[in-house]
């Protein structure tokens, strides 16, 4: 990066060391202070590296020259071949430049860095990156160059659906032809639909495979520990459902070294995906809090000044308050990927503390026949999107029958109507046309597939288009200037602005 490009606050970058720049490590991080004028040192926070005796990011200002853009998350999974030139993430910590050796089974592959010893590693295609340098001239570039994509997403639409197809057809064996597919260029234009689909599959519970040395958490049903996870790695498997563990956190009881135990398969999980940093936890959001050396299941409870928040767990009926930088959203790992947990019901929830109960109710604006709003589905793979629709009757128990603008029945001859609950439901958002450009980081909303989508502008290109990434999904597509708006959160009867991480 040359001194002409500055970093802004909230930009997603990696640090690297002194003299490594074209190998790595590489760690991801964030800049929290730009240099001034004339300055050279970039106050950044590590998403990685934790400060040490405990467990929260390391900060610390780095000269610029050792600090470049995060690269772009790349559209599509992509297949590697032996001799690419690529980036492996390492001990869930950092990118480290090498060369696939070997193609392998199950979506994993050799790798052979370039250090002093040489060494051979093991990683799933989910670890691996093509390798880019950052030229920081004229504006600032990827060599090699990111691919065009543009007018690429008809393409992938239309080979997921056949793969969906062929996995309903074929069970468990999805065959090499097919995932051939994902390379082959596209020659022939299909009209673009909508269409939702709601599969219900019976299948084997898919097993994951972790490798030695891999980091991951581990939970327990023993009373008391239910719903918490610990940090740990993987040190051997144990016949065909166990493996032995080593613990981060967790000590012996003489606190000589790190505990070691035996865990079943069905307690033990990867290690969550980094996401980027929340600016504020909502009532009723669901988060992990870390408590006594583990990240423990919860619930906002009542949000305070301060950035302090109250968190209820389910599991031990208790409330504690916890700094916003000991919280970070929920995931679940559901048959094989990780899924942002939905929020809370607010329609009715009540905890009971101390022997009293307790109910919190959200407010909820008043809804009339007619009324133009818009409707969140939380069906898998559409969360975070809003469909408008208008209110054309009401039924009991906070019900609304709504008829949508841009959804229609299965034979397309009038607009879809169905009956949502008013959790679900918020007034539209006031029309603003931004005439200035977005910045990365910034959260928006992107028009797709006949819905508002809450994303995050992760880069910009040429010509008024933004790459923007949807973290519900795991996906970044190519949109117009024209075709986002800012993002904003409706609480308590009003809109709130919340466009930046």
């Amino acid at each position: 990066m040359s001194p002409s490009s500055p970093f802004n606050n909230g930009d997603q970058v990696e640090v690297s060391k002194p003299g490594h720049s074209s190998t790595g490590p590489y760690y991801p991080a964030t800049v929290l202070r730009s240099p001034a004028k004339s300055k050279t040192l970039v106050l950044v926070e590590y998403l990685t590296r934790r400060s040490p005796g405990n467990h929260r990011r390391l900060r610390e200002f780095v000269d610029r020259e050792n600090v470049r853009p995060a690269p772009p998350p790349e559209r599509s999974r992509r297949c590697f071949r032996a001799g690419d030139d690529v980036d492996a993430f390492l001990r869930d910590s950092w990118w480290f430049r090498g060369t696939v050796a070997g193609v392998l089974e199950d979506s994993m592959y050799s790798v052979l860095f370039p250090d002093a010893a040489r060494r051979e590693i093991v990683c799933r295609q989910w670890n691996l990156r093509l390798h880019r340098e950052w030229n920081g001239r004229d504006g600032g570039s990827w060599v090699p160059p990111l691919e065009d994509d543009q007018g690429n997403l008809l393409k992938w639409n239309s080979v997921l659906f056949v793969l969906v197809l062929a996995f309903m057809v074929s069970g468990d064996r999805l065959n090499k032809k097919l995932l051939d597919m994902q390379t082959m260029p596209c020659t022939r234009k299909v009209k673009e639909r909508t269409v939702k689909l709601k599969f219900v599959l019976r299948k084997k519970p898919l097993e994951v495979k972790f490798e030695t040395g891999a980091t991951v958490e581990v939970t327990s049903e023993e009373e008391g520990y239910k719903k918490s996870w610990y940090v740990a790695k993987i040190i051997g498997s144990i016949g065909s459902n166990k493996f032995l563990v080593e613990h981060r956190n967790l000590v012996t009881d003489d606190g000589t070294q790190p505990l070691r135990e035996e865990a079943d398969a069905r307690h033990v999980r990867p290690e969550p995906p980094l996401l980027l940093a929340v600016n504020h936890f909502k009532k009723l959001e669901k988060v992990d809090a870390w408590y006594n050396d583990g990240w423990w299941e919860g619930v906002i409870f009542k949000v305070q000044t301060g950035r302090q928040y109250v968190v209820y767990f389910s599991t031990t009926n208790e409330e504690l308050v916890f700094k916003h930088s000991d919280l970070r959203l929920h995931q679940d790992w559901i048959n094989g990927k990780w899924m942002i947990s939905p929020k809370e019901d607010s329609s009715a929830w009540t905890v009971k503390s101390s022997g009293i109960n307790l109910e919190l109710k959200d407010d909820k604006p008043t809804f009339s026949k007619g009324m133009k709003v818009e409707i969140r589905s939380d069906d898998e793979g559409y969360q975070g999107s809003w469909y408008t629709a208008k209110i054309v009757g009401s039924s009991r128990n906070d019900k609304f029958l709504v008829e949508y603008e841009t959804l229609r029945t299965d034979d397309e001859t009038k607009p879809l109507k169905e009956v949502v609950d008013a959790t679900n439901i918020r007034p539209c958002p006031p029309e603003i046309q931004r005439l200035y450009p977005f910045a990365v980081s910034e959260n928006i909303d992107a028009w797709y597939n006949d819905g508002w989508w809450v994303g995050r502008i992760s880069n910009i290109l040429a010509g008024s288009k933004y790459v923007v990434y949807f973290w519900t999904i795991n996906e970044a597509f190519e949109f117009d200037h024209c075709n986002l708006r800012p993002h904003k959160e409706w609480v308590d009867g009003k809109w709130v602005h919340a466009s930046m991480v």
